[in-house]
């Protein structure tokens, strides 16, 4: 629980599911008063509703992420409802929705598409960008406030394609610094936090197995992440418990990667990977 959230005004971009709804409910359940970024409210109605009877104070703001014409309306009624935003959470990320060009596009340097490359670029630093425009000049007129911006692990270790996913997520980590850098004096900060492999349903419909099997070797928290995780990453830099932090990338990924390159194949030699060896397995209970 973070008390010095009751009564803070949070606006969460792209949060109908996954780990930006997993922040809202946590927002509002330490008594924030919750606005939700989303493309298709009637989708949503029954969530806060559930929300609202359980004490929070959650409403639901248009906003289509595919459409700039769509932010200004958004951080607007807020201000008109409430007068501040005190927490931005930019939690728009990933791909361009309903339009498998995108994704299917952004492989390696040499094979990733023109489109898919503008689409990814757009849809996470662009988005992010804009968004932070329109809310910090109502942050520094009452006095600051918290940005907490949505990474990625693949910012910082690149594989062989989703080159321009990690690319824009290195770019989201950059425009962290650059706010923080900017506008700490009025009181802002703004943190990015990077999310390792979660389970969102996004993420467990492309990834197989086999994937999720190699990247759980190089993890020494041997799980793949919860949507709860990253929200509670959120929540700590949104809340005054983080008052002296700014500019930070946090990776929030069970560990993964911070061994050498040849960890994963260690711990199969050794016989300590789960992967590779039931009876380690029944350890972790998995």
């Amino acid at each position: 629980m973070y008390d010095d959230l009751k009564g803070k005004v949070a606006l969460v971009t792209a949060c109908s599911r996954g780990i930006g709804f997993s922040a809202v409910k946590k927002l509002a359940a330490d008594g924030a008063v919750v606005y939700m970024g989303i493309r298709n409210p009637a989708k949503s109605e029954k969530a806060v509703e559930e929300l609202n009877a359980a004490g929070g104070n959650v409403h639901i703001v248009y906003f289509d992420g595919d459409d700039f014409s769509t932010f200004a309306p958004m951080v607007d009624s807020v201000i008109q409802q409430e007068g501040r935003i005190d927490i931005l959470i930019n939690n728009l990320g990933g791909y361009i929705s309903g339009d498998m060009e995108y994704i299917n596009g952004d492989k390696s340097v040499l094979e990733s598409t023109a489109k898919a490359i503008d689409g990814v670029l757009t849809h996470n630093i662009t988005v992010t960008a804009e968004v932070s425009r329109l809310v910090i000049p109502h942050m520094m007129k009452n006095g600051g406030g918290s940005i907490v911006n949505n990474g990625s692990l693949t910012a910082f270790h690149p594989q062989t394609n989703q080159t321009y996913y990690g690319m824009a997520k290195m770019g989201v980590v950059f425009l962290t610094k650059a706010i923080a850098a900017q506008y700490g004096r009025y009181g802002i900060r703004c943190n990015c936090v990077c999310p390792g492999f979660t389970k969102t349903a996004a993420a467990m419909k492309y990834m197989p197995k086999e994937s999720i099997d190699a990247w759980l070797k190089h993890t020494p928290l041997y799980r793949l992440g919860e949507p709860e995780d990253q929200a509670n990453a959120m929540l700590f830099f949104a809340s005054e418990q983080s008052s002296w932090i700014t500019g930070q990338a946090l990776e929030v990924s069970g560990g993964h990667g911070v061994g050498c390159p040849c960890y994963g194949d260690e711990m199969v030699d050794m016989g300590l990977n789960p992967v590779t060896n039931p009876d380690f397995t029944a350890m972790f209970g998995r």
